[in-house]
């Protein structure tokens, strides 16, 4: 569709050119068609989350530890078309923790549907790494991996340059001594260029 529109624009641009040629009269091209020639899909955004993170801990004497922690998330994308995009995220969750800090960067894949010209559906899959710096007992150790990371949410716009969105995400799985996992929640807003 974006596509065709700058198409047009552009066969527009070169007949009221090649009539100025012929002895025409010039006209110019509607503001409109000038933007859509030149809009760049690409988006950012910022918002608040909430990390749950569940880790077994025997050195603590419990069977499983829960911590819930809160930070900031920065997103930045591209919608590639109307039903695909591609979107990298970077948080930090250090707020109000009881004894973790996660830190999450990575690149996804967001296949969207939009439900009503205002409202967007969307999931994300892709591929993170997590560092995770928790305390176990008198014990500190530092946890990093990389993974498979997934999640879905929704968009509404405000207006063609704002919007907020909210989401859920599963951001990291080890099923290793400590068997953790992590999962996300997030509201945000965010600017279309």
């Amino acid at each position: 569709m974006k596509m065709e529109k700058i198409i047009i624009s552009l066969m527009a641009l070169m007949m009221t050119t090649i009539s100025s040629h012929a002895g025409g009269k010039m006209v110019e091209p509607a503001p409109s068609e000038i933007i859509s020639v030149y809009k760049i899909p690409l988006y950012i955004g910022i918002g608040l989350l909430t990390t749950k993170l569940t880790r077994d801990c025997p050195c603590a004497g419990a069977t499983i530890l829960e911590d819930t922690t809160y930070g900031v998330m920065l997103r930045a994308g591209w919608n590639i078309n109307d039903y695909i995009g591609v979107e990298a995220r970077y948080f930090k969750s250090n707020m109000k923790k009881d004894f973790s800090e996660v830190e999450h960067y990575g690149i996804y894949l967001k296949p969207q549907y939009r439900i009503s010209p205002d409202i967007n559906i969307y999931a994300l899959v892709g591929y993170g790494k997590t560092t995770v710096d928790y305390i176990c007992g008198a014990k500190s150790s530092i946890l990093s991996e990389s993974g498979l990371s997934y999640g879905g949410g929704i968009e509404y716009d405000i207006t063609d340059s704002w919007n907020v969105w909210a989401d859920a995400q599963h951001i990291f799985e080890d099923e290793g001594a400590f068997n953790t996992n992590i999962n996300i929640g997030t509201i945000g807003i965010g600017y279309k260029f």
